[in-house]
């Protein structure tokens, strides 16, 4: 793995790359940086000044004087498909001992991370090959020295594998358990986004409302199942009922959690809510035309109501008021809630 040793905007910068191009006016003086091959695998090194090639950088004898760096590439040249790698790099001012736990956990981030960079690629091709709106051309991706550079222009449209994606949504969704409100109604949301890539996460979402894998709709159900046994303990004679199917038709993503819900929880499953039949995207802007729901049966248990996205709460706090007109107790909750 090659080191670039960069200053910018006044700062010491410590960039590992695999043959990147980087800008070059990133650079104080073309004898700012130098290159130091380790191979493109996890490695470490406890002290620099000992190292028989750190040793001879600049960014050990002057400079920051680095003296504890370990690190781990990110990508691969499977994923980028260039033969270019991005690396995580971690570094100290003071030496440290060699670590074999700490190289392992430093490859599981960089594996993480990366597996997060294979994602996004993976949407935004797929998004720039099927969108007729977006332009055939494009600009690189904002990166240090232009790392990314994604060649998606006339690109064949490729489905994506749901479970990578499923996987993407488990490992990058914020675990965020909190009490929100929507007018006068409380509802429980579990997970949320993550704001840097947010629209990565929707896109992935909308793909798997209604092709999400049973071990995908098994792990929400268990999340949400833990988290009412977490709140509000026993529910007794509670029944588990589902916001109604909207955009995604029949076999929307919550219908099937609040089923796997109640099989987990053993309590009963009921589809109170009429079927709306509406076009379109599900959106705050969209929800003003949509037509109100309807019970096709009254409910006079309590009610764990189950949403899988809470975007202003609309939904929970209308399907609540309703279940509320017979039910002693509606407990509202949500997978993922803005």
């Amino acid at each position: 793995m090659s080191f670039v040793y960069l200053t910018h905007g006044g700062d010491w910068l410590l960039l590992a790359s695999h043959g990147l191009t980087v800008s070059r006016a990133m650079h104080w003086d073309s004898n700012d940086y130098d290159y130091v091959d380790l191979g493109p695998s996890v490695f470490e090194v406890g002290d620099t000044a000992q190292h028989p090639e750190l040793s001879l950088a600049g960014f050990v004898r002057s400079g920051p004087q680095f003296r504890y760096v370990i690190g781990a590439p990110l990508c691969t040249d499977a994923r980028l498909g260039r033969g270019n790698y991005v690396g995580l790099v971690c570094v100290d001012f003071e030496p440290r001992m060699v670590d074999p736990r700490r190289q392992a956990k430093v490859q599981q981030l960089a594996q993480m991370s990366g597996d997060i960079i294979d994602m996004m690629m993976t949407l935004f091709v797929e998004k720039r090959a099927t969108d007729p709106n977006v332009r055939e051309t494009h600009k690189p991706m904002p990166a240090i020295g232009h790392i990314v550079e994604p060649q998606v222009a006339g690109a064949d449209a490729q489905a994506h594998d749901p479970l990578a994606v499923e996987q993407f949504l488990l490992e990058t969704l914020l675990h965020q358990p909190r009490m929100l409100r929507r007018g006068n109604r409380r509802y429980f949301g579990v997970r949320t986004w993550r704001k840097s890539i947010k629209r990565f996460q929707i896109d992935a979402l909308k793909a798997l409302k209604l092709r999400g894998s049973i071990p995908f709709v098994d792990a929400i159900a268990s999340e949400l199942a833990g988290i009412v046994r977490e709140i509000y303990g026993d529910v007794g004679n509670a029944i588990i009922v589902p916001v109604p199917c909207g955009h995604s038709g029949p076999g929307c993503l919550s219908c099937r959690v609040a089923k796997r819900m109640s099989e987990l929880m053993q309590v009963d499953f009921q589809e109170a809510f009429e079927p709306i039949a509406v076009k379109g995207t599900s959106h705050p802007a969209t929800n003003v035309r949509r037509p109100r729901m309807k019970l096709a049966e009254t409910i006079t248990r309590p009610v764990i109501l189950v949403d899988d996205v809470a975007t202003s709460g609309s939904h929970l706090e209308e399907a609540a008021s309703l279940l509320a007109q017979s039910s002693p107790n509606v407990w509202p909750l949500a997978w993922i809630a803005d």
